[in-house]
């Protein structure tokens, strides 16, 4: 497989459902899920058992990972890391728990867990939406943790209004939660650990302590805009960098691979016919490809592009 020319790899999609999960990810976004309901659709993932499905050229059927063993980035020692990051699409038709997610440090502490810091670009959000972003006032874990296990934790979170278009940047540590009405792209480190610290009353478990350990205890920081355009910069970190770009003609070659999720819009890249909700590997050693058609789409990349 390895002297296989480099092309745009189109992937399909892993699906994970939940109780928040609603029905536009499949009636607007194409996605071909089970039943009536999808909490998200996880466009470029090689975590084990969860991993997205190249479908087309010589490729196709072959899990990412397999393919980013053959056409991903070198590190400093000029091995191939594991693929460093996930692209998910999320419908929020209900409100997420409350949640924080580790560190390096953290995580470090805890076996089996690994450090995240995302991002979220906001696509679509009912009239009143809003999501949570860090707490409103400094807090002891002492006062976490008992507005926690109280139930009155609401009274210390931070809630924003959103609507389509803002982009949210969320370091490990920054206590967050989505409410209902809300669909968005998440860009993150490739890490399943999430320690929810409240959930409504719902059923499910908590990880109150180990939330607690990590969570930012000082207010959040003010929200920047983000300006418009035909290309505008949302996300640059260490982990992941991500651009909103409305390709027309070409998409130029890169010095690392990159993801590309089709928020709006159909054509062509390449040789792989695209439209809203597909998402497409881009290997760095790829020549240019020509664009046929007009779409917006969020390219992610885990380095300089």
């Amino acid at each position: 497989m390895g002297l296989i020319t480099p092309y745009p790899v189109k992937l399909a999609p892993f699906f994970a459902d939940a109780v928040w999960g609603g029905s536009a990810l499949i009636s607007e976004y194409h996605k071909a899920a089970p039943g009536p309901r999808l909490a998200e659709s996880w466009e470029a993932s090689a975590l084990p058992g969860r991993e997205s499905v190249a479908v087309n050229g010589l490729w196709a059927g072959a899990p990412l990972s397999e393919i980013w063993a053959v056409w991903g980035d070198p590190g400093p020692d000029g091995r191939i890391p594991p693929f460093p990051i996930l692209v998910k699409l999320l419908d929020a038709e209900a409100p997420l728990s409350v949640q924080v997610h580790p560190d390096a440090a953290a995580a470090a502490a805890d076996p089996g867990a690994e450090a995240k810091t995302e991002a979220w670009l906001i696509l679509q959000a009912r009239p009143g939406a809003q999501l949570v972003y860090g707490l409103r006032e400094c807090v002891t874990e002492t006062q976490l943790r008992q507005a926690a296990e109280d139930g009155t934790v609401e009274h210390l979170l931070n809630f924003v209004p959103v609507q389509p278009g803002d982009v949210f940047f969320l370091p490990a540590g920054r206590i967050h939660a989505l409410g209902g009405g809300i669909l968005l792209a998440e860009v993150q480190q490739a890490s399943a650990t999430t320690y929810r610290l409240y959930d409504y009353g719902r059923p499910r478990p908590l990880q109150i302590e180990q939330a607690i350990r990590c969570a930012e205890k000082t207010p959040a920081p003010s929200v920047d805009s983000v300006p418009g355009g035909s290309c505008r910069v949302l996300v640059k970190c260490p982990f992941f960098s991500m651009e909103e770009i409305v390709l027309t003609r070409r998409l130029l070659r890169a010095e690392q691979g990159r993801i590309v999720t089709v928020l709006d819009g159909q054509g062509q890249i390449g040789t792989a016919p695209v439209r809203k909700g597909d998402t497409l590997f881009l290997p760095r050693a790829m020549e240019d490809l020509p664009i046929t058609g007009s779409f917006r789409t969020l390219c992610v990349s885990w380095g300089s592009m």
